[in-house]
């Protein structure tokens, strides 16, 4: 169970309550049926909530960059292509994300 409340992200794991102030989350990533919040003053957050269901009430900042990505605008240090169709997001920390070229427009306007 999830819910976002006064700008944090409130998480019910088995045993504990996470609270995730969204001001700090550089990106999400979804991998291996798990999905990484990456924060930046600390480690990453592992929790079991779909990409898909996190899109849904995430604040406006936050922008699906690729199916395994969802990133905050507002850390994004800049972008390198690596593909034809993929860049990667720089981020603080030397953390990295994926974009698909079709989103970089978003990025650039943003």
């Amino acid at each position: 169970m999830f819910r976002i409340n006064n700008g944090k992200l409130i998480i019910k794991k088995k045993r504990n309550i996470e609270f995730i102030d969204l001001s700090k989350v550089l990106f999400i990533e979804r991998f291996n049926n798990k999905t990484y919040i990456q924060v930046a003053d600390k480690n990453e957050i592992v929790i079991n909530v779909s990409l898909k269901d996190l899109e849904v009430v995430l604040p406006p900042n936050f922008k699906r960059s690729h199916r395994s990505f969802i990133i905050n605008k507002e850390y994004l240090e800049g972008l390198k292509l690596l593909n034809e169709k993929t860049y990667e997001a720089n981020f603080p920390n030397d953390k990295q994300a994926l974009v698909l070229k079709e989103h970089v427009e978003y990025f650039l306007r943003s």
